[in-house]
């Protein structure tokens, strides 16, 4: 199974070809590319007993990067969850005038 990481690598050079996305998105794209890779540094870790190591990259941070924020979204999500009525209705947003803000 591919994730967005190993997608956006493999597409995302033909996607600017064709399209020209805006800094906005081709900021958050390059984020989730170099997501967790070494191009972000990262630390190394040392078993003091058996000298094992562990690379752990640093990771984008940026919100739209599934990786990183994956569990804040579904944290949001889940407090979200509790706001909703247990009833069907509708969500209406409309502007109210101005001699009623009172």
């Amino acid at each position: 199974m591919s994730t967005i990481q190993q997608i956006f690598k493999k597409y995302y050079p033909s996607f600017i070809d064709i399209y020209n996305p805006s800094a906005q998105q081709a900021k958050a794209a390059n984020s989730i590319i170099q997501c967790r890779t070494q191009e972000l540094g990262g630390q190394s870790y040392s078993c003091e007993d058996c000298g094992h190591t562990v690379m752990r990259h640093h990771s984008c941070r940026n919100r739209h990067c599934p990786s990183c924020q994956g569990v804040n979204k579904e944290v949001w999500v889940d407090q979200r969850k509790k706001d909703i009525l247990n009833a069907p209705y509708f969500h209406v947003v409309f502007t109210m005038p101005r001699q009623l803000h009172g």
